[in-house]
């Protein structure tokens, strides 16, 4: 079992990535989450920095995004206005969404790592001494949220749990942001922690996270996607199928006249090219004619 644990700057930049593609980072990470292939764990801190972030974080992307609407609409014609998929609506709605969810997970699957008077103790004098994460400022609140979580995994002996984080400057070398700080190697080793930093560059974005340590070793995001698909594909055409058959089962306002048409064909002695005709057109306009033309031959003994 992978755990993890994500800083909540990373949910907060996992909020506004990829409004517009089925395949992205945010339902990615929450499709493993919510399908108990991987487990989230958090702090009682962490929660808090959630809920005071996460309507604050919602107004400044609706708002980033109103300035990008307002700009493009300013060089379109009243005619035409933008009609996007990053419309101020279209955004806050999918925001909205996704705070649900995360509201959701926080509440009924994540693991939540609790504090203790001891850990703020230790981690006030972590702070009076200036040890990382608090070496360049008060990080008094990173430093309960990584002793809650190293003291939360070594008492599950769980084997490792994943923590990432955007904010590499409390956590990482200075000029080195993919190597944790040495100031906090025996916590990360001694709480079975694994540093990794959370890219959020457009070009490199999650870095390794994604790529090397979640992708390889969990189900495909990518194959669940094509399975629904082809499901939903199925379904398509099973209804697609049922309204035909159920078409076929109810007559047409014609039906009768052209059966009578086909007993008249029937009872001939021989046929006509125009009467071959008739057959074929109504064959052609519904298997119904045909199913009853077969079962009127058995009827008569012709067949």
């Amino acid at each position: 079992m992978i755990y993890i644990a994500l800083d909540t700057c990373v949910w907060l930049e996992l909020l506004k990535v990829d409004f517009n593609q089925e395949d992205n980072p945010f339902d990615e990470l929450l499709y493993w989450i919510e399908n108990d292939m991987a487990v989230c764990i958090t702090t009682e801190n962490l929660l808090l920095e959630w809920t005071r972030n996460k309507i604050a974080k919602r107004g400044e992307v609706i708002k980033a995004f109103k300035n990008i609407s307002n700009n493009y609409a300013s060089l379109m014609s009243a005619g035409h206005p933008l009609n996007s998929l990053y419309s101020t609506d279209k955004v806050e709605e999918v925001l909205n969404h996704r705070i649900a969810r995360l509201d959701k997970l926080f509440s009924t699957k994540a693991e939540i790592a609790k504090e203790s008077e001891e850990i703020y103790i230790e981690a006030a004098k972590r702070n009076l001494n200036c040890i990382a994460p608090n070496h360049l400022q008060d990080s008094f609140r990173d430093t309960v949220n990584i002793l809650t979580l190293k003291y939360y995994v070594w008492q599950k002996s769980y084997g490792s749990c994943i923590f990432t984080t955007i904010n590499y400057r409390d956590y990482s070398e200075i000029g080195k942001r993919y190597e944790l700080h040495n100031q906090l190697r025996k916590d990360f080793e001694d709480g079975r922690l694994q540093y990794v930093f959370f890219e959020n560059s457009s070009e490199n974005f999650s870095g390794r996270l994604f790529k090397q340590l979640l992708r390889p070793a969990l189900p495909s995001f990518q194959d669940h996607l094509k399975s629904v698909k082809e499901k939903l594909e199925e379904k398509k055409l099973e209804e697609k199928k049922r309204d035909r058959q159920q078409l076929m089962k109810l007559p047409e306002p014609d039906f009768l006249p052209y059966t009578f048409e086909i007993d008249r064909i029937l009872l001939k002695d021989s046929r006509t090219e125009l009467d071959e005709f008739i057959l074929k057109f109504l064959f052609d306009k519904n298997p119904k004619y045909e199913n009853y033309f077969l079962r009127k031959l058995a009827e008569y003994g012709m067949v």
